[in-house]
């Protein structure tokens, strides 16, 4: 499954293809619609996947966020929460 992000998704790092387990997989990040910043971020969590979407730098409470167990469940993750509205 193709990443579908739009044009205004900066993505910072994507070893998403890379077939490693690292904690640091993929990040993206745009302005939301109150100039505060969004960052989505995947990685691999010692068993499991995981997905996030913050807002504001604010790691300890993001907006959504997801455990997946493989990485066509991370690449639909990333669709679904980079087309949400913010």
């Amino acid at each position: 499954m193709p990443l579908e992000l739009a044009e205004e998704w900066k993505i910072e790092h994507n070893e998403l293809l890379s077939g490693e387990m690292v904690e640091d997989l993929f990040q993206a990040s745009k302005p939301s619609e109150d100039s505060q910043p969004l960052i989505l971020d995947a990685g691999w969590y010692q068993t499991i996947y995981k997905v996030v979407l913050i807002k504001d730098f604010n790691w300890d409470e993001p907006i959504v966020e997801t455990e997946c167990k493989d990485i066509d469940e991370v690449v639909c993750a990333i669709n679904s929460f980079a087309s949400k509205k913010i």
